[in-house]
């Protein structure tokens, strides 16, 4: 019974760490985003062609969807390195063990 309740809660753990390192993935992809915009407002803008409202838009999605390629590949590295540092926090099989023999000796 212990090993099917150490497997029970060692599935959770692997589903909170996916969770976890998608979260990741998605807060780089935001950050690279924003990254784009902001390089694209520096830009100068010509009166030779006026820049319409779609044109906004397209700018708008084209730079989501490469920020979500590139956190999709290996990207910036912040999405490991937020995974590394906030991994530690959360619970482990050997944690989750010494916690249910603390409470068992209780």
């Amino acid at each position: 019974m212990d090993t099917r309740i150490s497997e029970v809660t060692g599935e959770k753990i692997d589903i909170e760490r996916r969770k976890l390192k998608e979260a990741c993935k998605q807060f780089e992809a935001i950050f690279i985003e924003y990254m784009l915009k902001t390089m694209r407002k520096t830009v100068q803008k010509s009166d030779l062609f006026k820049r319409e409202f779609a044109e906004e838009i397209y700018s708008s999605i084209l730079d989501q969807k490469i920020a979500e390629k590139v956190a999709d590949s290996k990207g910036l590295g912040l999405a490991e390195l937020l995974y590394k540092e906030l991994e530690k926090w959360l619970p482990s099989c050997e944690q989750k063990g010494k916690k249910d023999d603390i409470e068992k000796k209780r």
